[in-house]
């Protein structure tokens, strides 16, 4: 890859709503860069824009539920041109058992089989276009902590003569 530019800028905001907690990121990318392809120079200049929007919802302090939803626009990234941007959905349901010892996580990945984008990628004197398969997904997690235990710091106050003194 020859010399490139690149400018990178992210803005995210995250509030707590009552049981809500919403994140919204958007992140913009902007490279400048002219790659020798088969067909002579190409400028790879068109920017991308990814956009994720989180929300969890806590209904006790042992239970959650999540949905996510991604998706990107299309541009150019380094040596690939986002042909078909993908999006997707992500839900999740945690709850915890046993004062915290205990959680079981259900996790079901890019429900509507949708996260897949079509790329078209420069690699030397080749012209690649990759078509990915879905990444729709189901998973459990049970984790379970042995010795979970809290902090047992009780706090001497080392540094009060210091303060004192200054």
């Amino acid at each position: 890859v020859p010399k490139m530019d690149k400018l990178n800028a992210t803005l995210s905001a995250s509030p707590t709503i009552g049981i809500w907690s919403p994140q919204f990121t958007a992140m913009y990318s902007q490279q400048w860069l002219v790659m020798d392809t088969p067909d002579g120079p190409e400028n790879l200049n068109n920017p991308i824009g990814y956009f994720q929007w989180n929300n969890t919802f806590s209904f006790r302090k042992d239970f959650q539920f999540s949905i996510d939803l991604e998706t990107s626009t299309r541009g150019e990234d380094i040596t690939y041109r986002t042909i078909k941007p993908g999006s997707s959905v992500n839900l999740s349901l945690y709850k915890g058992f046993l004062d915290g010892k205990l959680a079981v996580q259900l996790q079901a990945n890019d429900i509507f089989n949708t996260s897949s984008s079509d790329l078209l990628l420069y690699s030397g004197n080749r012209i690649m276009i990759y078509k990915p398969e879905s990444r729709r997904s189901f998973g459990m997690t049970v984790r379970y902590k042995f010795n979970a235990a809290k902090s047992k710091y009780k706090g001497t106050g080392a540094g009060d003569s210091q303060k004192s003194r200054m």
